[in-house]
Protein backbone atom coordinates (compact mmCIF):
# COMPACT_ATOMS: atom_id res chain seq x y z
CA UNK A 1 0.00 0.00 0.00
CA UNK A 2 1.32 3.27 -0.92
CA UNK A 3 0.99 5.79 1.70
CA UNK A 4 2.46 8.63 -0.45
CA UNK A 5 0.55 11.75 -0.06
CA UNK A 6 -1.60 12.80 -2.84
CA UNK A 7 -2.50 16.16 -4.13
CA UNK A 8 -6.06 17.23 -2.47
CA UNK A 9 -8.13 17.53 -6.28
CA UNK A 10 -9.46 20.95 -6.81
CA UNK A 11 -12.87 21.80 -5.89
CA UNK A 12 -14.89 21.98 -9.04
CA UNK A 13 -16.48 25.32 -9.70
CA UNK A 14 -19.92 25.50 -8.29
CA UNK A 15 -22.59 27.40 -9.80
CA UNK A 16 -24.45 29.96 -7.36
CA UNK A 17 -27.98 29.09 -6.72
CA UNK A 18 -29.02 31.85 -4.11
CA UNK A 19 -28.09 34.62 -3.07
CA UNK A 20 -28.88 36.80 0.08
CA UNK A 21 -28.39 40.87 -0.17
CA UNK A 22 -28.56 43.84 2.05
CA UNK A 23 -29.43 46.96 0.33
CA UNK A 24 -26.92 49.45 1.04
CA UNK A 25 -28.53 53.55 0.90
CA UNK A 26 -24.74 54.71 -0.44
CA UNK A 27 -22.18 53.39 -2.88
CA UNK A 28 -19.41 51.56 -1.15
CA UNK A 29 -16.30 53.49 -0.64
CA UNK A 30 -14.25 50.57 -0.81
CA UNK A 31 -11.77 50.54 -3.81
CA UNK A 32 -13.71 47.67 -6.41
CA UNK A 33 -12.87 45.83 -9.19
CA UNK A 34 -15.73 43.86 -11.25
CA UNK A 35 -15.49 40.27 -10.62
CA UNK A 36 -15.68 37.91 -13.60
CA UNK A 37 -20.06 36.49 -12.75
CA UNK A 38 -21.44 37.52 -15.96
CA UNK A 39 -24.07 40.71 -15.63
CA UNK A 40 -27.46 40.10 -16.15
CA UNK A 41 -30.88 42.46 -16.58
CA UNK A 42 -34.04 42.44 -15.20
CA UNK A 43 -36.67 44.84 -15.56
CA UNK A 44 -34.68 47.50 -16.90
CA UNK A 45 -31.79 46.93 -14.62
CA UNK A 46 -28.22 46.00 -14.95
CA UNK A 47 -26.59 44.22 -12.87
CA UNK A 48 -22.88 43.73 -11.96
CA UNK A 49 -21.14 42.45 -9.24
CA UNK A 50 -18.03 43.74 -7.56
CA UNK A 51 -15.54 42.79 -4.80
CA UNK A 52 -13.63 45.23 -2.65
CA UNK A 53 -9.82 44.85 -1.12
CA UNK A 54 -10.83 43.31 1.74
CA UNK A 55 -12.94 40.32 -0.18
CA UNK A 56 -16.28 41.63 0.44
CA UNK A 57 -18.51 40.88 -2.98
CA UNK A 58 -21.19 43.54 -3.68
CA UNK A 59 -23.78 43.76 -6.81
CA UNK A 60 -24.74 47.05 -8.66
CA UNK A 61 -28.12 47.75 -10.87
CA UNK A 62 -27.89 50.28 -12.92
CA UNK A 63 -30.42 52.03 -14.93
CA UNK A 64 -29.57 55.13 -16.93
CA UNK A 65 -28.54 57.36 -14.88
CA UNK A 66 -29.73 55.48 -11.74
CA UNK A 67 -28.08 52.71 -9.54
CA UNK A 68 -29.09 51.02 -6.25
CA UNK A 69 -26.18 49.00 -4.30
CA UNK A 70 -26.16 45.31 -2.83
CA UNK A 71 -23.57 43.92 -0.23
CA UNK A 72 -23.52 39.98 -1.22
CA UNK A 73 -23.86 38.21 2.86
CA UNK A 74 -24.29 34.89 1.73
CA UNK A 75 -23.83 32.76 -1.82
CA UNK A 76 -24.75 29.24 -1.70
CA UNK A 77 -24.40 26.15 -4.14
CA UNK A 78 -25.88 22.99 -5.10
CA UNK A 79 -27.47 21.34 -2.22
CA UNK A 80 -27.25 24.82 0.27
CA UNK A 81 -23.55 24.34 0.09
CA UNK A 82 -22.32 27.72 1.32
CA UNK A 83 -20.26 29.12 -0.96
CA UNK A 84 -19.85 33.15 0.20
CA UNK A 85 -20.54 34.31 3.54
CA UNK A 86 -19.42 38.03 4.55
CA UNK A 87 -18.04 38.02 8.64
CA UNK A 88 -18.26 41.41 9.66
CA UNK A 89 -15.11 42.81 10.71
CA UNK A 90 -14.68 43.28 14.66
CA UNK A 91 -13.84 46.81 15.59
CA UNK A 92 -14.07 49.20 18.15
CA UNK A 93 -16.96 51.87 18.09
CA UNK A 94 -16.99 55.45 19.76
CA UNK A 95 -19.72 57.54 20.40
CA UNK A 96 -18.85 59.72 16.95
CA UNK A 97 -19.80 56.51 15.45
CA UNK A 98 -22.70 56.01 16.73
CA UNK A 99 -24.00 59.71 16.11
CA UNK A 100 -22.75 58.86 12.51
CA UNK A 101 -24.96 56.03 12.30
CA UNK A 102 -28.23 57.98 13.73
CA UNK A 103 -27.46 60.92 11.47
CA UNK A 104 -27.74 58.17 8.41
CA UNK A 105 -31.30 56.96 9.74
CA UNK A 106 -32.48 60.52 9.67
CA UNK A 107 -31.45 60.96 6.30
CA UNK A 108 -33.15 57.88 5.59
CA UNK A 109 -36.30 58.56 6.69
CA UNK A 110 -36.04 61.87 4.79
CA UNK A 111 -34.84 60.21 1.67
CA UNK A 112 -37.88 58.00 1.84
CA UNK A 113 -40.25 61.46 2.65
CA UNK A 114 -39.11 62.56 -0.46
CA UNK A 115 -39.71 59.46 -2.52
CA UNK A 116 -43.43 59.28 -1.14
CA UNK A 117 -43.98 63.08 -2.31
CA UNK A 118 -42.26 62.55 -5.33
CA UNK A 119 -44.53 59.92 -6.04
CA UNK A 120 -47.62 62.19 -5.29
CA UNK A 121 -46.39 64.80 -7.18
CA UNK A 122 -46.14 62.27 -10.12
CA UNK A 123 -49.69 60.85 -9.52
CA UNK A 124 -48.15 57.32 -9.73
CA UNK A 125 -50.13 55.97 -7.07
CA UNK A 126 -52.77 58.54 -6.34
CA UNK A 127 -52.53 60.73 -2.74
CA UNK A 128 -54.76 57.88 -1.03
CA UNK A 129 -52.43 55.08 -1.77
CA UNK A 130 -49.80 57.02 -0.07
CA UNK A 131 -51.74 57.67 3.06
CA UNK A 132 -50.37 54.48 4.43
CA UNK A 133 -47.10 54.93 3.90
CA UNK A 134 -46.96 58.38 5.02
CA UNK A 135 -48.49 57.17 8.41
CA UNK A 136 -45.90 54.36 8.56
CA UNK A 137 -42.79 57.19 7.98
CA UNK A 138 -43.94 58.90 10.44
CA UNK A 139 -43.78 56.39 12.90
CA UNK A 140 -40.19 55.38 11.62
CA UNK A 141 -39.21 59.02 11.86
CA UNK A 142 -40.67 58.70 15.81
CA UNK A 143 -38.63 56.04 16.04
CA UNK A 144 -35.40 57.65 15.14
CA UNK A 145 -36.31 60.28 17.35
CA UNK A 146 -36.87 58.45 20.16
CA UNK A 147 -33.69 56.32 19.47
CA UNK A 148 -31.93 59.27 19.04
CA UNK A 149 -33.01 60.66 22.51
CA UNK A 150 -31.81 57.44 24.28
CA UNK A 151 -28.85 58.17 22.64
CA UNK A 152 -27.87 60.95 24.68
CA UNK A 153 -27.67 58.47 28.23
CA UNK A 154 -25.38 56.83 25.93
CA UNK A 155 -23.03 60.05 25.61
CA UNK A 156 -19.67 59.17 27.58
CA UNK A 157 -19.08 61.99 29.99
CA UNK A 158 -15.80 64.15 28.87
CA UNK A 159 -14.19 65.99 32.02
Amino acid sequence: MNKAKRKPKAPEWTEVESVTLRALPYRPTKRLRRTAEPSYGQRGWRTAQFQGDDGTLYERERDGEYERWWQITEQRGARKKLLYKFIPPKKDLDFGDTLDRHDDFQFLVWALRGLVDEADEQKTFGSIALTDIRSELRNLGDAVDHLGAKMEALRPVVH
